[in-house]
């Protein structure tokens, strides 16, 4: 069956179509001084160098 059909093309019945799932926002933490994403357990940013630290972070929502 092709994704979004509303019916079987074998015999024409209506398929039930799931309903959707809202997506879950993982908490990314992002760089104070550049705003990139951080990597989990990352002791420096990979785009600019500056040390993370838990004061210096923040999440984006």
């Amino acid at each position: 069956m092709n994704p979004g059909s509303k019916f079987c093309i074998y015999c024409g019945a209506a398929l039930e179509v799931p309903a959707e799932q809202p997506e879950e926002k993982a908490e990314v933490k992002v760089c104070k001084t550049c705003g990139k994403p951080l990597e989990e357990g990352a002791v420096f940013c990979t785009n600019c160098g500056t040390k993370i630290e838990d004061d210096k972070t923040t999440e984006e929502n």
